[in-house]
């Protein structure tokens, strides 16, 4: 039962969190927005927003981070708290403090502190969705899981199959990529290289989710590939990585075909309006 003392603790979070909605996303979709950001549903957003209790240690401590607010402000009284977010943004550190980090050897050690928690949230499947090169209307899926936590980081596989070139005609082929990922802030960064057939070295940055279990994430993957031994082609990839929710064995089975290069209507309607504002490959040279 809610005492008292509890619903007024509740109350000032709701309004307080509003608050730091709006000003961050203005009126408009303010759940699905914060939601994407986030990197988890519109369902957890609600239940958030509109509990009867306040969220647990860990979500509030993701609010904090996300926000960049205290996390013992949570229950000032609504007025206090406007003030001293105002109060923060107007100090000289806030700007330092919201600035993008680079990332560097010494960045992602510095940012060790993150590897555990951050293998809780992210590990498991995900299916990786970005638009075909050359062709519109298209779209090109994989699958991506993010394994073990070891002492060189979390390790990855990014399996991309089903993408047929040009000249073997209806032959299906199989990339895989392997490598290790490392949280640095609210971000995701995966390095990479192909297993098999021509080099091709792959880096991804995405957007952390701090709430488990993520929803979908989103970023870019970056790649240098070799072709003929001689001729290098480096892209940059918008990309949307959607959580599997239920583990799959064998992927080639259970989900094969929702991967490879699909037809629009294939692809999940919120996964296409989060990428269709961004391009589909872009050669870097």
């Amino acid at each position: 039962m809610i005492t008292q003392g509890d619903a007024d603790l509740t109350s000032r979070f709701r309004a307080n969190l509003a608050y730091l909605i709006h000003e961050r996303f203005g009126v408009l979709h303010e759940d699905t927005v914060l939601a994407g950001a986030l990197g988890v549903d519109h369902a957890t957003i609600n239940r958030i927003r509109w509990a009867e209790s306040l969220p647990d240690d860990d979500r509030l401590e993701a609010l904090s981070r996300y926000f960049a607010v205290p996390a013992n402000a949570w229950d000032l009284p609504h007025e206090a708290f406007v003030s001293e977010c105002r109060r923060r943004r107007s100090a000289p550190a806030y700007e330092h403090e919201m600035r993008p980090t680079a990332v560097s050897m010494r960045t992602l050690e510095h940012h060790r502190h993150l590897w555990h928690r951050s293998h809780e949230i992210h590990q498991g499947q995900y299916i990786v969705y970005w638009k075909a090169f050359g062709q519109e209307g298209h779209y090109v899926a994989s699958v991506l899981e993010i394994q073990e936590l070891g002492d060189n980081g979390i390790s990855f596989a990014l399996i991309n199959p089903y993408i047929r070139d040009d000249d073997d005609g209806d032959e299906v082929r199989t990339w895989k990529y392997t490598g290790v990922m490392y949280p640095v802030a609210d971000y995701l960064y995966f390095f990479g290289e192909q297993t098999d057939g021509n080099y091709e070295l792959c880096s991804m940055m995405t957007t952390a989710s701090p709430i488990a279990p993520p929803d979908v994430l989103r970023g870019c993957l970056m790649g240098v590939h070799v072709k003929d031994g001689k001729q290098q082609i480096a892209v940059n990839i918008a990309i949307v990585l959607m959580f599997l929710k239920k583990p799959v064995a064998g992927w080639r089975q259970e989900i094969g075909e929702r991967l490879g290069k699909l037809p629009a209507g294939k692809v999940p309607e919120r996964i296409r309006r989060m990428m269709d504002p961004y391009p589909g490959v872009i050669p870097l040279s």
